[in-house]
């Protein structure tokens, strides 16, 4: 009898519960969607002798990995391909290529420049072909990290970018998402700042439009992502209009800190370690939750960014502060059972 009971609890844990990280392997950069047959897919940045990444799962739980999506670079894009990064998949149902895809991606050798170039699909899985030309290009890494977003306020689709310590940046799309919009021009959208906790560099863009308080969220990462002295954590602004002017989380409370996620707290090593990069999906019960990569038991930045989800909840501190999203546990990446997402 001991047995059954026990036997029926472990599997009711089992389907309510889960535990980060839900794909435990190098898995950087996360973007998430719900796909037109009903499933998840999460995409992620390069690895070992593949460009872009892909994993599946019906649940948001239970994750298969799929591997490359992207089995052929653009031609603009240096035949390496050691500098694929980042993509943001949309859905876009109904649409002449139904998964678009941007990435950054370098022309050069050594990856001296970087590009946002786009990639279109049938189907999720691939595989993605490159359009032709690059969105755009600079020196270093400043246009990496793109995010596509549709406006549902104007009907108007943007893309945004940036690292490598520059501004933010914002710009309008064409209506066939291929290109800017003619006429359209680069638009600064937050900037860095060294005095403050992880922002001496931020990228790692996502927006959500949340219509219960009439705020975009503009959710970014900073600092160092990886390798040996990897610090990196998510951070949250805040604005009532796409192109902003975004208000900082740190701003609105009068602190210097934005942070909304980041390791989990450890007296020796960190159970989670350099959380960030976040992409964020919404489950069947319209709850949004958020996917980002951490160092497993690795506080050195040597092993593999693995894939993590936490719930993210918008609270309304009143008519001072107003509504802030809050993730994980107490601000850190969850390292004990949480509810699973509703996915009917």
């Amino acid at each position: 009898m001991f047995t059954v009971s026990f036997s029926i609890l472990l599997a009711l844990s089992t389907n309510t519960f889960y535990t980060n990280p839900v794909l435990d392997r190098d898995f950087p950069d996360p973007t998430v969607i719900k796909a037109g047959d009903g499933k998840y897919y999460a995409y992620g940045t390069m690895t070992r002798g593949i460009h872009l990444q892909a994993a599946v799962s019906d649940n948001l739980v239970n994750w298969t990995y799929h591997g490359e999506v992207f089995p052929e670079l653009g031609n603009w894009t240096n035949p390496s391909g050691s500098c694929t990064w980042a993509p943001d998949v949309q859905y876009h149902p109904g649409e002449k290529w139904e998964y678009v895809m941007y990435y950054a991606g370098s022309s050069q050798a050594g990856c001296k420049d970087f590009c946002i170039g786009v990639a279109v699909s049938s189907t999720p899985l691939g595989p993605f072909r490159d359009t032709g030309a690059p969105l755009i290009c600079g020196p270093s890494f400043q246009h990496i990290d793109p995010k596509s977003f549709d406006d549902p306020n104007s009907g108007k689709s943007y893309v945004f970018w940036g690292s490598a310590s520059f501004p933010l940046q914002m710009q309008e799309l064409r209506k066939d998402r291929m290109a800017f919009s003619p006429g359209s021009k680069a638009v600064t959208v937050l900037l860095p700042n060294s005095s403050n906790p992880y922002e001496s560099l931020v990228e790692g863009s996502w927006i959500t439009y949340h219509k219960p308080s009439g705020y975009y969220f503009y959710y970014y990462s900073g600092n160092a992502c990886c390798g040996a002295g990897a610090n990196y954590a998510v951070m949250v602004a805040r604005s009532k209009s796409i192109s902003g002017p975004f208000e900082k989380k740190g701003v609105a409370e009068h602190s210097h800190s934005s942070t909304i996620l980041e390791k989990t707290p450890r007296a020796t090593a960190d159970i989670f370690f350099a959380t960030g990069h976040n992409g964020n999906v919404f489950d069947d019960a319209g709850d949004e939750w958020m996917f980002y990569h951490a160092y497993y038991h690795d506080p050195t930045g040597a092993g593999p960014r693995t894939l993590l989800m936490d719930k993210i909840q918008y609270i309304d501190h009143g008519p001072e502060l107003g509504t802030w999203p809050v993730v994980g546990t107490n601000g850190s990446a969850s390292a004990t059972p949480q509810p699973v997402p509703v996915v009917k």
